[in-house]
């Protein structure tokens, strides 16, 4: 696994994540209800691949256990946001993650925060909020916060599976997290019990296998390559691949501040990724 192989994992993980808003429509239930079916779905994926590989039982310690409560927590916080505030300032206020993984790099592993790296950042930020720039409105204070918490959990998230000792790790991290996301949606099952029809099995399916399942997968195997802003940036491609499916399944096509966003979020990752591929080939250290 090299780390070009990691980038390509992590741009397939975005688009397949970014599925979600297509498939949710076609189930009328509970959010939280959907979020814990497809996050059941998608850890029994991650249970079958470890099964696969030899290693039934999930590791167990301080690194899973965190990496498990900032995942878990994070799709919690992100649901409450869409509830409390509009989904542009949900999906904008998240998309700040990348800040808070500098910050975290800076400051817990002494890292030095690149001009580069800072420049990266500020722009594919800009580049989101034009994406979503019609939709965005003052909001919710609480929904607003919950939101930029959700950023939070997510950069560290980000930081505690990039630093699991063995891909075993890393992918019980991610597994743990989901059965968490499970347990918050058990409760509504009860408070609200799903109507299960052919399409909302099918939709509910396709989300816990392929829209979070497999794409997981790959994540733990980009996460080992990969340092946590890497991580973090190629996941705002999810925003911006998620209203080619609306545009392509339901037709409604972005406006063009939001293509103009799109459009610099793209280019600026695929340059700095040149950059990085250069500078690695320059000092000889694997791409």
């Amino acid at each position: 696994m090299t780390r070009n192989k990691g980038i390509l994992y992590l741009a397939l993980c975005a688009a397949l994540w970014s599925t979600a808003g297509v498939f949710i429509k076609l189930i009328d239930w509970n959010s939280l209800v959907i979020g814990g079916f497809r996050s059941a779905i998608a850890a029994a994926v991650l249970w079958i691949v470890l099964w696969r590989r030899g290693a039934p039982r999930p590791v167990w310690n301080r690194s899973t256990l965190l990496t498990g409560l900032c995942l878990g927590g994070t799709t919690a916080l992100f649901v409450m946001a869409n509830k409390l505030t509009t989904a542009a300032n949900a999906i904008v206020l998240q998309s700040a993650n990348p800040v808070f993984v500098l910050l975290f790099c800076a400051m817990g592993r002494g890292q030095r925060i690149t001009r580069r790296d800072l420049t990266v950042v500020a722009v594919v930020m800009l580049g989101v909020i034009l994406f979503f720039v019609d939709d965005l409105s003052p909001g919710g204070l609480l929904g607003n916060t919950v939101a930029l918490l959700s950023a939070v959990l997510l950069a560290a998230a980000f930081l505690f599976v990039s630093s699991a000792a063995s891909l075993h790790e890393t992918m019980s991290g991610v597994l743990i997290g989901h059965l968490f996301s499970a347990l918050i949606g058990v409760p509504f099952l009860f408070l609200e019990p799903p109507v299960f029809t052919p399409v909302s099995v099918g939709a509910i399916l396709f989300l816990g296998v392929f829209q979070l399942g497999i794409p997981y997968v790959l994540f733990s195997y980009a996460a080992r390559v990969c340092p946590p802003l890497a991580i973090s940036l190629i996941g705002m491609l999810e925003p911006i691949f998620s209203p080619i499916w609306v545009a392509i399944f339901v037709g409604e096509i972005p406006g063009p501040l939001a293509l103009a966003g799109g459009g610099i979020v793209i280019i600026t990752l695929c340059l700095w990724c040149a950059c990085n591929a250069r500078q690695a080939d320059n000092t000889g250290a694997p791409s």
